[in-house]
């Protein structure tokens, strides 16, 4: 459901985190207007949607880089390590064949996860286990916060 609804325009994301972040207030006890980003964190381990979206996007793409998904999905990108036979710079990372002149293309699925998975480290992704990956994923995404992804996906 998130990864339908993840894209969607900045507005409807506010109203979806404010639901969160009033019932987070609501379980902590804590005032209207107190400071709860932290402890969604800590406290509850809740994560606000741009977070559970780019992880819900980033777990599917381990599973189509590890052919670990139907094979229908193989073609959605192009390492580019396989575009040219020299040993070029960036050659382990993943090409999108996908040219966006819209801010309604950059919110395509094909995009944000080619651009997302590129912006990991290269010890996140080359984790061999599913269940070790999405620990981690879940925990650099959680606490690292990557604003300027965030910027460049849902602009």
């Amino acid at each position: 459901m998130i990864i339908v609804w993840g894209s969607t325009t900045k507005y409807n994301l506010n109203l979806v985190n404010k639901l969160i972040r009033t019932s987070a207030r609501f379980l902590l006890k804590i005032k209207k207007f107190e400071p709860v980003k932290d402890l969604l964190r800590s406290e509850l381990n809740w994560m606000l949607v741009e977070n559970l979206y780019q992880y819900s996007i980033v777990r599917f793409m381990y599973k189509i880089i590890n052919k670990q998904c139907p094979d229908y999905f193989k073609n959605i990108m192009v390492c580019k390590q396989t575009l040219t036979p020299y040993n070029i710079r960036g050659g382990n990372q993943i090409y999108c064949p996908i040219v966006c002149k819209s801010n309604y293309g950059k919110r395509c699925f094909t995009v944000q996860a080619i651009q997302l998975w590129n912006c990991l480290d290269k010890s996140l992704t080359s984790v061999g286990s599913y269940e070790v990956f999405k620990r981690r994923s879940k925990l650099f995404l959680t606490y690292n916060l990557i604003d300027n992804i965030h910027f460049r996906l849902f602009t």
